[in-house]
Protein backbone atom coordinates (compact mmCIF):
# COMPACT_ATOMS: atom_id res chain seq x y z
CA UNK A 1 0.00 0.00 0.00
CA UNK A 2 1.37 3.41 -0.94
CA UNK A 3 2.00 6.18 1.55
CA UNK A 4 -0.82 8.22 -0.01
CA UNK A 5 -3.39 5.42 0.27
CA UNK A 6 -2.35 4.75 3.87
CA UNK A 7 -2.97 8.41 4.70
CA UNK A 8 -6.37 8.35 3.02
CA UNK A 9 -7.37 5.17 4.90
CA UNK A 10 -6.21 6.68 8.19
CA UNK A 11 -8.25 9.85 7.62
CA UNK A 12 -11.35 7.87 6.69
CA UNK A 13 -11.08 5.67 9.78
CA UNK A 14 -10.51 8.66 12.05
CA UNK A 15 -13.67 10.39 10.83
CA UNK A 16 -15.92 7.34 11.24
CA UNK A 17 -17.53 5.95 14.39
CA UNK A 18 -16.23 2.40 14.94
CA UNK A 19 -19.56 1.39 16.48
CA UNK A 20 -22.18 2.62 14.01
CA UNK A 21 -20.18 4.14 11.15
CA UNK A 22 -21.47 7.68 11.67
CA UNK A 23 -19.30 10.63 10.66
CA UNK A 24 -17.82 12.70 12.12
CA UNK A 25 -16.33 10.89 15.11
CA UNK A 26 -13.67 11.65 17.69
CA UNK A 27 -11.93 9.90 20.56
CA UNK A 28 -14.24 8.68 23.33
CA UNK A 29 -13.38 6.03 25.92
CA UNK A 30 -10.39 4.78 23.95
CA UNK A 31 -11.78 4.59 20.40
CA UNK A 32 -13.17 6.86 17.71
CA UNK A 33 -16.92 7.09 18.16
CA UNK A 34 -19.77 9.51 17.56
CA UNK A 35 -21.24 11.47 20.45
CA UNK A 36 -24.42 9.41 20.43
CA UNK A 37 -22.64 6.07 20.88
CA UNK A 38 -20.32 7.57 23.50
CA UNK A 39 -23.28 8.89 25.51
CA UNK A 40 -25.10 5.55 25.17
CA UNK A 41 -22.03 3.64 26.39
CA UNK A 42 -21.57 5.97 29.34
CA UNK A 43 -25.21 5.76 30.44
CA UNK A 44 -25.25 1.99 30.10
CA UNK A 45 -22.13 1.48 32.22
CA UNK A 46 -22.92 4.09 34.87
CA UNK A 47 -26.46 2.77 35.36
CA UNK A 48 -25.30 -0.86 35.10
CA UNK A 49 -27.88 -1.60 32.42
CA UNK A 50 -28.64 -5.20 31.47
CA UNK A 51 -30.03 -5.50 27.94
CA UNK A 52 -31.40 -8.47 26.03
CA UNK A 53 -31.60 -9.14 22.29
CA UNK A 54 -34.64 -10.65 20.61
CA UNK A 55 -32.64 -11.80 17.60
CA UNK A 56 -29.84 -13.90 19.04
CA UNK A 57 -27.34 -11.10 19.61
CA UNK A 58 -26.46 -10.69 15.93
CA UNK A 59 -28.05 -7.31 15.08
CA UNK A 60 -26.27 -4.99 12.66
CA UNK A 61 -25.46 -1.71 14.40
CA UNK A 62 -25.46 0.97 11.74
CA UNK A 63 -26.14 4.70 11.67
CA UNK A 64 -29.82 4.43 10.78
CA UNK A 65 -30.50 1.48 13.10
CA UNK A 66 -28.18 1.99 16.04
CA UNK A 67 -31.02 2.46 18.55
CA UNK A 68 -32.96 -0.67 17.57
CA UNK A 69 -31.04 -3.06 19.86
CA UNK A 70 -29.29 -1.78 22.98
CA UNK A 71 -27.82 -5.22 23.74
CA UNK A 72 -25.95 -5.50 20.45
CA UNK A 73 -24.96 -1.84 20.51
CA UNK A 74 -23.34 -2.16 23.94
CA UNK A 75 -21.74 -5.45 22.89
CA UNK A 76 -20.21 -3.77 19.85
CA UNK A 77 -18.98 -0.82 21.95
CA UNK A 78 -17.05 -3.26 24.14
CA UNK A 79 -15.87 -5.36 21.18
CA UNK A 80 -14.52 -2.28 19.40
CA UNK A 81 -12.48 -1.40 22.47
CA UNK A 82 -14.43 1.14 24.55
CA UNK A 83 -12.95 1.11 28.04
CA UNK A 84 -15.15 1.38 31.13
CA UNK A 85 -12.24 2.61 33.22
CA UNK A 86 -12.15 5.81 31.16
CA UNK A 87 -15.68 6.85 32.07
CA UNK A 88 -15.78 10.19 33.82
CA UNK A 89 -17.65 10.02 37.10
CA UNK A 90 -17.57 13.67 38.10
CA UNK A 91 -21.09 14.39 36.92
CA UNK A 92 -22.52 10.94 37.71
CA UNK A 93 -24.67 10.50 40.79
CA UNK A 94 -23.44 6.88 40.87
CA UNK A 95 -19.77 6.47 41.65
CA UNK A 96 -17.07 8.57 43.30
CA UNK A 97 -16.64 12.24 42.53
CA UNK A 98 -13.28 13.47 41.36
CA UNK A 99 -11.63 16.41 43.07
CA UNK A 100 -12.04 19.76 41.34
CA UNK A 101 -8.92 21.20 39.79
CA UNK A 102 -7.89 24.69 40.85
CA UNK A 103 -7.34 27.47 38.30
CA UNK A 104 -5.79 30.90 38.61
CA UNK A 105 -7.69 34.17 38.41
CA UNK A 106 -6.16 34.96 35.01
CA UNK A 107 -7.22 31.57 33.68
CA UNK A 108 -10.77 32.22 34.89
CA UNK A 109 -10.93 35.54 33.10
CA UNK A 110 -9.61 34.03 29.88
CA UNK A 111 -12.11 31.15 30.02
CA UNK A 112 -15.04 33.50 30.59
CA UNK A 113 -14.33 36.35 28.21
CA UNK A 114 -12.25 34.85 25.39
CA UNK A 115 -14.49 34.41 22.33
CA UNK A 116 -17.55 32.57 23.66
CA UNK A 117 -18.34 32.67 27.39
CA UNK A 118 -18.84 28.92 27.69
CA UNK A 119 -17.12 27.01 30.51
CA UNK A 120 -15.06 23.86 30.30
CA UNK A 121 -15.84 21.58 33.26
CA UNK A 122 -13.00 20.55 35.60
CA UNK A 123 -10.50 18.24 33.94
CA UNK A 124 -10.57 14.49 34.46
CA UNK A 125 -9.30 11.47 32.53
CA UNK A 126 -11.14 10.92 29.22
CA UNK A 127 -13.93 13.36 30.03
CA UNK A 128 -17.28 13.28 28.24
CA UNK A 129 -17.78 16.24 25.93
CA UNK A 130 -19.50 19.11 27.77
CA UNK A 131 -23.03 19.99 26.72
CA UNK A 132 -23.13 23.77 27.20
CA UNK A 133 -20.96 24.83 24.23
CA UNK A 134 -23.30 22.96 21.88
CA UNK A 135 -26.40 24.36 23.63
CA UNK A 136 -25.10 27.92 23.29
CA UNK A 137 -24.18 27.47 19.62
CA UNK A 138 -27.62 26.03 18.89
CA UNK A 139 -29.50 28.78 20.70
CA UNK A 140 -27.48 31.50 18.95
CA UNK A 141 -28.30 29.89 15.62
CA UNK A 142 -31.98 29.80 16.58
CA UNK A 143 -31.96 33.52 17.37
CA UNK A 144 -30.28 34.25 14.03
CA UNK A 145 -32.76 32.06 12.15
CA UNK A 146 -35.84 33.61 13.74
CA UNK A 147 -34.51 37.11 13.15
CA UNK A 148 -34.02 36.16 9.50
CA UNK A 149 -37.62 34.91 9.46
CA UNK A 150 -38.78 38.31 10.72
CA UNK A 151 -36.76 40.11 8.01
CA UNK A 152 -38.21 37.76 5.38
CA UNK A 153 -41.71 38.76 6.49
CA UNK A 154 -40.71 42.45 6.49
CA UNK A 155 -38.51 42.89 3.39
CA UNK A 156 -38.60 46.67 3.83
CA UNK A 157 -35.99 46.10 6.58
CA UNK A 158 -33.73 43.84 4.54
CA UNK A 159 -30.99 46.45 4.08
CA UNK A 160 -31.04 47.89 7.59
CA UNK A 161 -31.70 44.58 9.42
CA UNK A 162 -33.64 46.63 11.97
CA UNK A 163 -36.40 45.17 14.13
CA UNK A 164 -39.50 47.40 14.12
CA UNK A 165 -41.96 46.53 16.88
CA UNK A 166 -45.74 46.83 16.64
CA UNK A 167 -48.81 45.76 18.57
CA UNK A 168 -49.78 42.24 17.58
CA UNK A 169 -52.98 40.17 17.61
CA UNK A 170 -53.13 36.60 18.83
CA UNK A 171 -53.60 35.35 15.28
CA UNK A 172 -50.48 37.16 14.06
CA UNK A 173 -48.45 35.97 17.04
CA UNK A 174 -49.59 32.35 16.61
CA UNK A 175 -48.51 32.36 12.96
CA UNK A 176 -45.03 33.62 13.78
CA UNK A 177 -44.70 31.37 16.84
CA UNK A 178 -45.54 28.25 14.88
CA UNK A 179 -43.20 29.19 12.05
CA UNK A 180 -40.42 29.35 14.66
CA UNK A 181 -41.05 25.71 15.60
CA UNK A 182 -39.21 24.68 12.44
CA UNK A 183 -36.09 26.44 13.71
CA UNK A 184 -36.13 25.22 17.28
CA UNK A 185 -36.75 21.60 16.25
CA UNK A 186 -33.74 22.03 13.95
CA UNK A 187 -31.84 23.43 16.95
CA UNK A 188 -32.80 20.42 19.07
CA UNK A 189 -31.82 17.92 16.37
CA UNK A 190 -28.45 19.47 15.61
CA UNK A 191 -27.25 20.84 18.94
CA UNK A 192 -29.22 19.37 21.87
CA UNK A 193 -27.76 15.88 21.71
CA UNK A 194 -28.99 13.17 21.76
CA UNK A 195 -32.45 14.54 20.85
CA UNK A 196 -31.95 13.41 17.26
CA UNK A 197 -31.99 9.76 18.39
CA UNK A 198 -35.64 9.94 19.49
CA UNK A 199 -38.27 8.45 17.21
CA UNK A 200 -40.66 10.79 15.39
CA UNK A 201 -43.44 9.97 17.85
CA UNK A 202 -41.16 10.58 20.84
CA UNK A 203 -40.04 13.92 19.40
CA UNK A 204 -43.65 15.04 18.96
CA UNK A 205 -44.47 14.04 22.54
CA UNK A 206 -41.49 15.94 23.94
CA UNK A 207 -42.07 19.05 21.81
CA UNK A 208 -45.73 19.07 22.86
CA UNK A 209 -44.58 19.38 26.49
CA UNK A 210 -41.55 21.58 25.79
CA UNK A 211 -43.00 24.18 23.44
CA UNK A 212 -44.53 26.55 25.98
CA UNK A 213 -41.51 26.33 28.28
CA UNK A 214 -39.10 27.27 25.51
CA UNK A 215 -41.36 29.96 24.03
CA UNK A 216 -41.76 31.67 27.41
CA UNK A 217 -38.03 31.40 28.14
CA UNK A 218 -37.08 32.87 24.77
CA UNK A 219 -39.58 35.74 24.78
CA UNK A 220 -38.65 36.79 28.31
CA UNK A 221 -34.95 36.77 27.44
CA UNK A 222 -35.59 38.92 24.35
CA UNK A 223 -37.80 41.20 26.45
CA UNK A 224 -34.81 41.95 28.70
CA UNK A 225 -32.82 42.95 25.61
CA UNK A 226 -35.41 45.23 23.98
CA UNK A 227 -37.84 46.44 26.67
CA UNK A 228 -35.98 46.34 29.98
CA UNK A 229 -36.39 50.13 30.26
CA UNK A 230 -39.97 50.25 28.99
CA UNK A 231 -42.26 48.30 31.28
CA UNK A 232 -45.36 49.41 29.42
CA UNK A 233 -44.59 46.78 26.77
CA UNK A 234 -44.08 43.03 26.80
CA UNK A 235 -42.21 41.41 23.91
CA UNK A 236 -43.65 38.23 22.40
CA UNK A 237 -41.28 37.72 19.47
CA UNK A 238 -39.13 39.71 17.07
CA UNK A 239 -41.21 42.70 15.95
CA UNK A 240 -44.24 41.88 18.13
CA UNK A 241 -45.35 43.11 21.54
CA UNK A 242 -48.41 43.65 23.72
CA UNK A 243 -49.12 46.47 26.15
CA UNK A 244 -49.13 45.65 29.83
CA UNK A 245 -52.22 47.61 30.83
CA UNK A 246 -54.62 45.84 28.49
CA UNK A 247 -54.94 42.89 26.13
CA UNK A 248 -58.13 43.63 24.17
CA UNK A 249 -56.17 44.32 20.98
CA UNK A 250 -54.17 41.12 21.38
CA UNK A 251 -57.10 38.76 21.87
CA UNK A 252 -59.63 40.39 19.56
CA UNK A 253 -60.10 43.82 18.06
CA UNK A 254 -63.88 43.52 18.48
CA UNK A 255 -64.22 41.73 21.81
CA UNK A 256 -65.07 43.98 24.77
CA UNK A 257 -64.19 43.48 28.45
CA UNK A 258 -61.67 40.81 27.51
CA UNK A 259 -59.22 42.02 30.15
CA UNK A 260 -61.35 40.71 32.99
CA UNK A 261 -61.27 37.19 31.57
CA UNK A 262 -57.49 37.04 31.27
CA UNK A 263 -56.33 39.28 34.11
CA UNK A 264 -54.62 36.39 35.95
CA UNK A 265 -52.65 35.39 32.86
CA UNK A 266 -51.65 38.98 32.16
CA UNK A 267 -50.50 39.61 35.73
CA UNK A 268 -48.48 36.40 35.84
CA UNK A 269 -46.74 37.23 32.57
CA UNK A 270 -45.85 40.69 33.86
CA UNK A 271 -44.49 39.19 37.06
CA UNK A 272 -42.15 36.76 35.33
CA UNK A 273 -41.05 39.45 32.84
CA UNK A 274 -40.05 41.67 35.76
CA UNK A 275 -38.11 38.80 37.34
CA UNK A 276 -36.17 38.21 34.14
CA UNK A 277 -35.34 41.92 33.92
CA UNK A 278 -34.11 41.80 37.52
CA UNK A 279 -32.03 38.63 37.09
CA UNK A 280 -30.86 39.49 33.54
CA UNK A 281 -29.68 36.03 32.46
CA UNK A 282 -27.16 36.15 29.64
CA UNK A 283 -27.31 34.17 26.40
CA UNK A 284 -25.21 31.32 27.79
CA UNK A 285 -27.41 30.96 30.86
CA UNK A 286 -30.60 31.01 28.77
CA UNK A 287 -29.20 28.30 26.50
CA UNK A 288 -28.38 26.17 29.54
CA UNK A 289 -31.91 26.70 30.92
CA UNK A 290 -33.31 25.60 27.55
CA UNK A 291 -31.28 22.39 27.81
CA UNK A 292 -32.36 21.80 31.41
CA UNK A 293 -36.03 22.24 30.47
CA UNK A 294 -35.69 19.81 27.56
CA UNK A 295 -33.97 17.00 29.43
CA UNK A 296 -36.14 17.44 32.48
CA UNK A 297 -39.18 16.75 30.29
CA UNK A 298 -37.44 13.89 28.47
CA UNK A 299 -36.42 12.30 31.76
CA UNK A 300 -39.97 12.67 33.08
CA UNK A 301 -41.40 10.94 30.00
CA UNK A 302 -38.70 8.26 29.73
CA UNK A 303 -37.22 7.86 33.24
CA UNK A 304 -35.31 4.63 32.55
CA UNK A 305 -33.01 5.95 29.82
CA UNK A 306 -30.47 7.86 31.89
CA UNK A 307 -31.40 11.37 30.76
CA UNK A 308 -31.08 12.44 34.38
CA UNK A 309 -27.31 12.17 33.87
CA UNK A 310 -27.44 14.66 31.00
CA UNK A 311 -29.57 16.94 33.16
CA UNK A 312 -27.11 16.74 36.05
CA UNK A 313 -24.16 17.44 33.76
CA UNK A 314 -25.77 20.60 32.35
CA UNK A 315 -26.61 21.76 35.87
CA UNK A 316 -23.01 21.19 36.95
CA UNK A 317 -21.65 23.03 33.91
CA UNK A 318 -24.00 25.96 34.52
CA UNK A 319 -22.94 26.09 38.16
CA UNK A 320 -19.28 26.12 37.11
CA UNK A 321 -20.00 28.88 34.58
CA UNK A 322 -21.62 31.00 37.30
CA UNK A 323 -18.64 30.46 39.57
CA UNK A 324 -16.22 31.61 36.86
CA UNK A 325 -18.29 34.64 35.86
CA UNK A 326 -19.58 35.91 39.21
CA UNK A 327 -16.92 34.66 41.64
CA UNK A 328 -16.96 32.18 44.48
CA UNK A 329 -18.75 34.53 46.88
CA UNK A 330 -21.85 35.28 44.80
CA UNK A 331 -22.16 32.50 42.22
CA UNK A 332 -24.46 30.47 44.48
CA UNK A 333 -27.00 33.28 44.63
CA UNK A 334 -26.94 33.72 40.84
CA UNK A 335 -27.31 29.99 40.22
CA UNK A 336 -30.20 29.86 42.68
CA UNK A 337 -32.06 32.73 41.01
CA UNK A 338 -31.68 31.02 37.63
CA UNK A 339 -33.26 27.87 39.07
CA UNK A 340 -36.12 29.98 40.46
CA UNK A 341 -36.78 31.24 36.93
CA UNK A 342 -37.43 27.63 35.90
CA UNK A 343 -40.13 27.36 38.54
CA UNK A 344 -41.69 30.62 37.34
CA UNK A 345 -41.70 29.34 33.75
CA UNK A 346 -43.40 26.15 34.88
CA UNK A 347 -46.06 28.12 36.77
CA UNK A 348 -46.69 30.47 33.84
CA UNK A 349 -46.90 27.57 31.41
CA UNK A 350 -49.54 25.84 33.54
CA UNK A 351 -51.58 29.05 33.75
CA UNK A 352 -51.31 29.60 30.01
CA UNK A 353 -52.43 26.04 29.30
CA UNK A 354 -55.52 26.53 31.44
CA UNK A 355 -56.38 29.84 29.79
CA UNK A 356 -56.17 28.36 26.30
CA UNK A 357 -59.32 26.33 26.77
CA UNK A 358 -61.21 29.40 27.96
CA UNK A 359 -59.81 31.39 25.05
CA UNK A 360 -61.15 28.92 22.51
CA UNK A 361 -64.66 29.55 23.86
CA UNK A 362 -64.67 33.34 24.00
CA UNK A 363 -62.03 34.67 21.57
CA UNK A 364 -62.32 34.83 17.80
CA UNK A 365 -59.68 32.88 15.83
CA UNK A 366 -58.02 31.50 18.97
CA UNK A 367 -55.25 29.06 17.90
CA UNK A 368 -55.61 25.34 18.76
CA UNK A 369 -54.43 24.48 22.27
CA UNK A 370 -52.73 21.25 21.17
CA UNK A 371 -49.52 21.97 19.27
CA UNK A 372 -49.37 18.34 18.12
CA UNK A 373 -52.03 19.18 15.51
CA UNK A 374 -49.45 20.96 13.34
CA UNK A 375 -47.40 17.75 12.99
CA UNK A 376 -50.29 15.57 11.82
Amino acid sequence: MSEKSEQEESTSTHDECRVCGTTPASSHFGINSCRSCAAFFRRSIVLNRKYSCRFGGECDIEKDARTTCAHCRLKKCLTMGMETKNIRHYFDKNGPRSARSSISHSEKSERIYKTSPVPTPPSAPQQVDPHMPSLVTGYRKYLEDTKTLYIALHPENVFTQEITFKLVTIEEHAQFDRACIVYYVKMLNEYFRPFIDFTREEKMTIVEKYHLFFSLLNQNYLNTLYFSDDKSKLLLSYGNYVVRNGCAHFFSKTTTDIDRSFVNVRDKFHKIADKFIHVRPDETEVAALAGILLWREANSLYPDRGYDLILEQILAELCEYCKLKYGTLTYGLKFGTLMCLLRDLEDSSATLNESMFMGILIVDKFPPANIRTIFT
